[in-house]
């Protein structure tokens, strides 16, 4: 469960504002990325792949609330235009509010150019199994990408930490975005594990308007004695 790894992407694509523009018009085209004279909306999804983060954070105030599988709530928000905090608890049937899975997740964006990003952050996830065991756990991490918002590569590697040990030996991780057309956009991320030569791989499209993100997507552990297919779903809405 705590098998969590993030990858991160640099943001590119400036929004230009005309110097006596309105508010309001200001604000729809910072809702836009122009290219090639067509006007296409930012992904509101962009500070992460599927279940891995890139590296854009969002600006000073600007947040989202998202959901994975229906029990995975997150809410996200911009401290400032380098740090992004994002978390959660989950919502699984059965469980009192006290013991569902709580997760939190602040990234820091160190270097941020059109073509090159650069981030560093962490994943904290805690489970209160009962009265007297919790488990807690994540994973921090470190991220380049290389390309833009319309077509990224990302690598990246993390060094997991539990309440119960366990290895400490780095994960390592890789993904890639390309903006087939003004809203859609083919995703694909994957896992390496010390120790292990299963290897998760998620593959997808983004459905994307200026607010609203749509994932949809297979997951598929590469190895030879596991060839299942799981789906994946996901949402995200920018404020």
């Amino acid at each position: 469960m705590m098998r969590c790894v993030l990858i991160f992407a640099l943001c590119s694509g400036a929004v230009p504002v005309l110097a006596q523009q309105p508010a309001a018009a200001a604000d729809t085209a910072g809702d836009c990325v122009a290219r090639a004279g067509a006007d296409r909306p930012r992904d509101p999804g962009r500070t992460r792949l599927f279940l891995a983060a890139t590296a854009r954070t969002l600006p000073r105030g600007e947040g989202y609330v998202g959901d994975y599988f229906v029990f995975f709530p997150v809410v996200g928000y911009g401290v400032t235009d380098r740090v992004l905090l994002s978390g959660g608890a989950s919502l699984l049937p059965g469980l009192s509010v006290d013991r569902q899975l709580v997760y939190l997740a602040p990234k820091l964006a160190l270097v941020e150019r059109p073509t090159f990003g650069l981030a560093v952050g962490a994943l904290y996830m805690r489970l209160l199994w009962s009265e007297l065991v919790e488990a807690w756990g994540g994973v921090g991490y470190v991220v380049a990408t290389f390309g833009g918002e319309d077509a990224a590569l990302t690598l990246g590697a993390g060094w997991p930490f539990a309440s119960g040990g366990g290895t400490r030996d780095p994960w390592a991780l890789a993904g890639v975005e390309w903006r087939v057309s003004r809203d859609v956009k083919l995703l694909a991320e994957g896992w390496s594990f010390p120790g292990s030569s299963a290897v998760p791989v998620v593959v997808g499209v983004r459905l994307l308007d200026a607010r609203t993100a749509v994932d949809l997507g297979v997951v598929r552990v590469l190895s030879a004695d596991l060839r299942s297919v799981v789906p994946w779903v996901d949402f995200s809405w920018r404020w």
